[in-house]
């Protein structure tokens, strides 16, 4: 990951992304900046990670924890509105949706692998 960092001539990031948790989460921690921000989104390795206080303390990180289908329940018009940004983003093409396989309904245990 530090190689990616150095190829780019970036010092960090700024802000972590993690749906992953797990082992990523912990070697993407490494990465991020002074005073940055950590998004955790889920948990697809089926590990949670840890992050440890002290080094948020020391670095100073902000922890954000965003579960979007919570808001069905706390703030649905938050729900709606931001689904519908979202799909006119798609439908401007501002952003693309990359499928990487196509399996037939007859497949869906190799799709959804347990």
């Amino acid at each position: 990951m530090k190689q990616f960092l150095k190829s780019r001539r970036l010092t960090g990031v700024d802000v972590l992304y993690d749906p992953v948790g797990g082992k990523t989460m912990k070697d993407s921690m490494k990465l991020l900046k002074w005073e940055q921000k950590i998004l955790v989104i889920g948990f697809a390795s089926g590990e949670v990670p840890i992050i440890p206080a002290n080094i948020a303390l020391v670095k100073n990180w902000t922890i954000h924890g965003l579960y979007w289908g919570s808001y069905k329940i706390h703030d649905p018009i938050i729900l709606e509105d931001s689904l519908k940004e979202l799909l006119s983003w798609l439908s401007k093409g501002l952003i693309t949706i990359h499928i990487s396989h196509s399996y037939r309904l007859s497949e869906a245990n190799l799709a959804l692998p347990l």
